[in-house]
């Protein structure tokens, strides 16, 4: 999280979401691929030029993981509910 505190404090990003996964191994061809623990953090600048870092929870979905059409859905409505 500390290393995306400058990009959010100096403006070249408006937030920073960072979410804690953890490896799979990918049934379909033995690839490494990396499933969410349903822990993430949203980053964003204070008035003071700081950062201040909100954590969440959601449930985690195990189909999840081996979606490829669409972020997932609690992305889409943590973003839209920020207005």
């Amino acid at each position: 999280m500390r290393m995306s505190e400058p990009e959010v404090e100096n403006g070249n990003a408006f937030l920073c979401i960072i979410e804690e996964v953890r490896p799979r191994i990918s049934v379909g061809g033995l690839e490494t691929i990396y499933q969410s623990t349903g822990r993430h953090w949203i980053g964003r600048r204070t008035r003071g030029r700081g950062v201040h870092w909100e954590a969440k929870r959601r449930t985690v979905d195990p189909a999840e993981v081996y979606r490829l059409d669409a972020p997932p859905p609690w992305l889409a409505g943590a973003l839209a509910g920020q207005g």
